[in-house]
């Protein structure tokens, strides 16, 4: 009697752990799943971005400085270039506008005027060493130093692999605090977003590195 009560809780047991065996593995699944369906939205949305901004390079620019610092005055519509060449040169053109041509500025010769002391050089060693790494697996100039292109090229490239990261860092935050699958789906879409989609998807700021430190950091804190 008591061997058949004892096996009877063992296979119960056995149940239960199978049960939630399953579970896990189910909600692994659909968890991976997510993260799949948010990268996706992640390229999509900078495709989408990046899109608009080489249609907008055709129009008459409301702001001119990107044609002083990328010197594009010296190349009259692009002629002397091929078109997949005319077309890079005309999108990053666009990518230029307020603090980001600061940024640009102290990452090609380091602090040189008092007013770029308020800017921190965070973003500006992103863009020097990312145009340098750039500049070893591409052939996009002859130049021994890194081109006005390779940056913003180099930053396009990191920041969409960091916004990658920080939007399956920000589901798997939310899903620990909820529990809750769709919940944190849905939350990682609205966090792509954003008022100013030019800032965090297009130009070198410093938007997108930060939103993924504060999103890793606290990740970090949670599982050390």
């Amino acid at each position: 009697m008591l061997r058949q009560s004892h096996r009877r809780d063992v296979d119960h047991q056995q149940s239960l752990d199978s049960v939630a065996e399953n579970r896990h593995v189910k909600s692994t699944e659909v968890a991976k799943q997510h993260v799949r369906q948010l990268i996706i939205s992640v390229l999509g949305v900078r495709a989408l971005v990046l899109s608009v901004a080489l249609l907008s390079s055709f129009l008459s620019p409301f702001d001119s400085s990107a044609t002083i610092v990328l010197d594009l005055s010296s190349r009259p519509a692009f002629s002397s270039e091929s078109l997949p060449r005319t077309l890079l040169r005309r999108f990053l053109s666009t990518c230029l506008r307020w603090d980001a041509i600061h940024f640009f500025h102290i990452a090609q010769y380091s602090y040189v005027y008092e007013h770029e002391f308020a800017f921190l050089p965070g973003i500006a060693f992103v863009l020097n060493i990312g145009a340098k790494i750039f500049k070893h697996v591409s052939s996009w100039t002859d130049s021994a130093t890194a081109s006005p292109y390779e940056m913003l090229a180099a930053h396009l490239l990191l920041s969409t692999l960091v916004t990658c990261d920080a939007i399956q860092t920000l589901y798997r935050l939310t899903l620990h605090h909820t529990g809750a699958p769709q919940l944190a789906l849905l939350t990682g879409y609205l966090s792509l977003v954003s008022s100013s989609p030019a800032t965090l998807h297009l130009a070198p700021y410093t938007e997108p590195w930060f939103t993924w430190a504060s999103y890793r950091g606290n990740l970090d804190f949670l599982f050390p």
